[in-house]
């Protein structure tokens, strides 16, 4: 049957269409808050494969009046730091050794202001732990 004779026929190719084009556009978005797209966010380039392989670092618990908790993953060697308020900072190129110094470190807020903060490449705007 021919589209052109069959207006009905017609209105329904156009709205399989628009059904399509939707659902394309939440996968795509979807994808790409997830961090699976091709051109990531961070301007990193990863791939789909390669952002969806990356360890997301646990968080542990620390004992510290002004930091709740901190994560590592040694393969991307990013470092998490959750502050009391549940704000997270993403930190780049961290060295393991920094982390584990962190971790040991007597006071928290101060490692974090001295070794940390305005060290490390960070996604997030960076506070000043009092």
């Amino acid at each position: 049957m021919d589209t052109e004779s069959n207006p009905g026929q017609r209105i329904a190719f156009i709205c399989v269409g628009i059904v399509v084009a939707a659902v394309v556009g939440v996968v795509v978005a979807m994808s790409l808050r997830a961090g699976l797209g091709t051109a990531s966010a961070d301007g990193s380039g990863e791939s789909a494969g390669a952002a969806a392989s990356r360890t997301v670092p646990a968080l542990v618990s620390v004992d510290s009046s002004a930091i709740n908790a901190v994560g590592y993953a040694a393969d991307t060697r990013e470092m998490i730091v959750e502050t009391r308020d549940g704000r997270q900072y993403a930190y780049r190129d961290v060295p393991a050794e920094i982390h584990q110094a962190f971790l040991d470190s007597p006071s928290k807020g101060t490692f974090y202001n001295e070794q940390v903060r305005g060290k490390f490449e960070s996604s997030t705007p960076e506070p000043e732990i009092d």
